[in-house]
């Protein structure tokens, strides 16, 4: 099962991210911890910016979520930007990299993390 849940750290001016129960390879992980890194420091970076986050009802997450979690990559989720049903692959390999460039690019991930989206899932 995967958990999407974030959330500010309580000691630490950090953000946690609950990741897969299990993750069968390392690439997996280096991918999470690259795509959330990326992700995040991009956000933070939109906010300071005074760009807002794109409104997805909550509803919606949490569907999304339990379906994530039931079918994992191999199954469909919800593009939240037009709401149609598409691969959750689709969705991953979809998701604009280019956007957090920069980010992926300070934290020396940017040459890895596109490479390992390609990689199938660890249950494949």
């Amino acid at each position: 099962m995967i958990y999407c849940d974030v959330r500010p750290s309580a000691y630490l001016p950090t953000l946690e991210l609950r990741v897969a129960d299990t993750c069968p390879r390392l690439e997996d992980i280096v991918l999470l911890a690259g795509l959330f890194r990326a992700i995040a420091g991009g956000e933070i970076d939109a906010m300071a910016e005074g760009r807002s986050a794109p409104q997805v009802r909550t509803e919606v997450i949490r569907a999304e979520t339990w379906r994530a979690a039931r079918c994992g990559l191999e199954g469909e989720l919800v593009d939240s930007v037009d709401g149609t049903w598409v691969p959750a692959w689709q969705l991953l390999l979809g998701l604009p990299l280019e956007r957090y460039r920069e980010p992926l690019e300070a934290a020396g991930d940017w040459d890895l993390v596109p490479e390992l989206t390609q990689g199938g899932t660890g249950a494949r």
